[in-house]
């Protein structure tokens, strides 16, 4: 425990918020290009809920891990 804690100063962190621009259609086709089929990448174009999360960058890699599901034609969960 004293090895984990020896660099500790006591200060608050020290780091600098940054904000993301979203993606506009392309940036998030060509993401999705590299990573699926044209007809799944059609598919997730064509789902307002999906386009929307993909927006935002961090929000993408969800998608990345959802397309075997999206591909195989699975219902798509929502929030709302």
């Amino acid at each position: 425990m004293q090895a984990s804690t020896a660099n500790l100063t006591g200060e608050t962190p020290q780091f600098e918020v940054l904000e993301l621009e979203k993606f506009n259609d392309e940036q998030i086709r060509q993401v999705l290009s590299l990573n699926a089929e044209p007809t799944t990448v059609e598919q997730v174009m064509g789902n307002s809920q999906l386009l929307d999360l993909a927006r935002r960058p961090v929000m993408t890699e969800l998608i990345l891990e959802a397309l075997p599901e999206i591909e195989a034609g699975k219902p798509i969960a929502s929030s709302e």
